[in-house]
């Protein structure tokens, strides 16, 4: 899993947990205009769309439960979960299991931190041989890159709705794998290859994790609005022959693809994602299906 460095970098610094989930709240904010604290509780799995707030202000505590979930929310490493988990328990003992003393628990933080310390310095090292896929938004920025004239910082935070700093950040770690261009007359970051994405493997572990991830969303907006004429839900079950399977596959593939390349070139003002998943029936153990 990729480090949300920015975030976890707080946890090297701060000792107060409701400090930290404060400045994280702010940071992610910066970072994507969309996030809020009622996106964070759906994200997190809370009924209580003013719960994390709630926590943040001191009115509510975490608990054994709620812990994990902003865990899950914040979408931590597991380093990164270590040094949040001891810093809570620092305040709120009696939710370490072992019921381990305060020195114990604070020795815990201290090793964690020094764990975490290593693996955001390898993460930065390293960030220019960071799997696109692992970078969540990255597809979405590059997609609103035209392949021709470009596209300005302006016009890709204006398309994608996602903060300056972080937008800067993603460009440049495309920038350094060398997926676009800059063009420092026109200020505008121009890309190399039309829908990079698809060409990818999908048997590659960063993209299926990337397609997972893009499916939840489509989950999200479904649940929030599923009839929508800008939106698209499409399901059908039907009979083919077995040996017609790759055929079938592949056309499909030829079809989303000959699409994508006949509008990547409209150059539009938004950004859409488009998910089709295609499998056989018979190979689905029915006994562990819990449709």
């Amino acid at each position: 899993m990729a480090i949300n460095y920015g975030v976890e970098a707080l946890l090297l610094k701060i000792d107060d947990y409701r400090l930290f989930l404060e400045q994280a709240f702010a940071l992610l904010k910066s970072d994507n205009p969309n996030f809020s604290y009622n996106y964070f509780a759906r994200k997190a799995g809370f009924a209580s769309r003013s719960f994390p707030r709630e926590v943040i202000t001191g009115r509510k505590r975490l608990t054994e439960i709620s812990l994990p979930k902003f865990i899950q929310g914040l979408n931590l490493s597991e380093d990164g979960s270590n040094c949040f988990t001891y810093l809570v328990q620092s305040e709120h003992p009696e939710l370490n299991a072992e019921k381990l003393s305060a020195s114990a628990i604070k020795n815990l933080l201290q090793r964690s931190r020094k764990r975490l310390e290593s693996a955001l310095d390898f993460e930065q090292k390293n960030l220019e041989s960071i799997n696109i896929f692992q970078i969540d938004e990255w597809p979405k920025i590059y997609a609103c890159l035209h392949h021709q004239v470009g596209s300005t910082i302006e016009e890709v935070m204006k398309r994608t709705g996602l903060g300056r700093a972080f937008s800067l950040r993603a460009l440049n770690g495309m920038l350094k794998e060398e997926m676009i261009t800059y063009d420092p007359a026109a200020e505008t970051y121009v890309v190399k290859v039309g829908h990079l994405f698809l060409e990818k493997s999908a048997k590659d572990q960063f993209f299926k994790r990337y397609f997972v991830n893009s499916l939840e969303k489509a989950k999200f907006i479904a649940q929030e609005n599923f009839v929508d004429r800008k939106t698209c839900f499409f399901n059908s079950t039907f009979s083919v022959k077995a040996s017609k399977m790759e055929e079938l596959c592949d056309e499909l593939r030829g079809v989303l693809n000959r699409y994508v390349d006949a509008n990547e070139f409209e150059h539009g003002d938004s950004v859409v994602v488009l998910n089709v998943a295609f499998w056989n029936e018979i190979l689905i153990d029915r006994k562990k299906e819990t449709f």
